[in-house]
């Protein structure tokens, strides 16, 4: 997932991306967090990145 907003800068992360954290474990899978710049804009613009890798056959025992 893509934002185009303000990034995340030196913020610390809040309850939403650590409660996405903990999901992505419960199902052994990783979340990424990412600032992002989207060069084809030409200002300089910047987001955040949200990647999620889960297994296909997922979860833990």
């Amino acid at each position: 997932m893509f934002d185009d907003g303000a990034g995340r800068g030196d913020r610390p992360e809040g309850f939403g991306i650590t409660t996405m954290r903990q999901r992505a474990n419960t199902a052994a899978g990783t979340l990424t967090v990412e600032d992002a710049f989207a060069p084809r804009s030409g200002d300089g613009a910047t987001g955040t990145v949200v990647a999620l890798s889960v297994p296909r056959w997922g979860g833990r025992s």
